[in-house]
């Protein structure tokens, strides 16, 4: 290839990058389009015949190719609505589940860089085992954040801890009588 050929490619490989940029701010303003393999081919066929397309002609090439375009329906606010008011109370629990999941309590990491240290530390369980003492790598600071930020249940866990029933505590007989704790 020649410099001239190269230059020419470069120029329409930008062209084309402006254009998929400005195609993906179309796509936001414009919901029924659904951004699709199938929609992205149309246009770079478009593109591929077309010479220099600049960044305004945008909405010229919707309205050459809009009707090939995949179109998705977005439902109003009152068509969400009328669907919601004709579900069962279970289903909209079940919904309401879907939309708004319970937070989860993040899983203790690997490794943790100890306050005031900037080597990290791994978390194994001989780490946590001697944290606080004279020869640990992470101080009973380091140990309550991890606990008040991660909970008891996961540095347990890292440690090996199973929970027990403390005593004290009620047992549900039946389940005592099937050998469960």
């Amino acid at each position: 290839m020649s410099f001239k050929e190269d230059k020419e490619k470069d120029e329409l490989e930008r062209i084309r990058g402006n254009n998929t940029a400005v195609y993906q701010q179309w796509l936001k303003k414009n919901q029924q389009v659904k951004d699709c393999e199938a929609t992205r081919n149309i246009l770079n066929q478009y593109l591929d015949n077309t010479d220099e397309l600049t960044l305004a002609d945008f909405d010229f090439v919707y309205s050459n190719i809009g009707s090939r375009l995949a179109h998705q329906h977005v439902p109003t606010v009152e068509e969400i609505n009328a669907e919601r008011r004709a579900m069962s109370v279970s289903e909209l629990r079940e919904l309401s589940r879907q939309e708004n999941p319970a937070p989860t309590a993040p899983e203790l990491p690997l490794t943790y860089t100890p306050i005031g240290k900037k080597k990290e530390v791994q978390l194994t369980a001989d780490v946590l085992k001697r944290a606080g003492t004279r020869t640990g790598e992470l101080s009973t600071n380091d140990l309550k954040f991890l606990i008040r930020r991660f909970g008891a249940s996961e540095v347990n866990k890292r440690l090996g801890i199973k929970p027990t029933v403390q005593p004290g505590y009620s047992v549900n007989m039946e389940s005592f009588s099937r050998g469960e704790k």
